[in-house]
Order: structure tokens, then sequence, then C-alpha cells
């Protein structure tokens, strides 16, 4: 499990604290545990993954507020196995 910071910014990328819209989470790993909808709080919002399938995922986030602004995807994030020991 990790936490996924989501902030909601302009074209300069500087914070908008006055943002409220309601964000959702997706995964390319169809197995992964992700958290339901949320609104940003001050222009953020931090949700909880858990990735469950060996390999590579990718994470995206989505304004479901408003669907004219564009979705946001990470880069591949590797998932392996624990260390036995």
């Amino acid at each position: 499990m990790f936490n996924v910071t989501v902030y909601a910014v302009d074209a300069n990328w500087n914070l908008i604290n006055t943002a409220t819209d309601v964000v959702s989470i997706a995964c390319s790993d169809n197995n992964a545990t992700l958290p339901a909808d949320a609104p940003l709080v001050g222009g953020s919002a931090t949700f909880s993954v858990t990735l469950n399938t060996l390999g590579s995922a990718m994470i995206t986030a989505s304004d479901v507020t408003d669907n004219t602004k564009s979705p946001s995807t990470s880069s591949a994030i590797q998932v392996t196995a624990p260390r036995q020991g």
C-alpha cells in the first residue's frame, strides 16, 4: 500500500487551493485496491492505493466534477514479489 496525492494546478503548475472538484483514481492493475472518489480539500487530496499484480502498473487521476479537465497518469510503477527471508 502507498499514498497518491492529487493536486489541482493551473497551466504553470501553481496550486489552485480553492479547487473542491471530486477526483477518481483508476489503475491499469485490474486487481488493485482503489479508494472511493473524494473531493479535493484546499486543492489537494491523498488516496491510498494497493497494487496486487506483479509487473508494471500505472495510476490515473480524473476529475469527475469537470470532465473537460485532462486526466493525469503516473509513469510505470514496478510491482515485485516480497523478498523471502
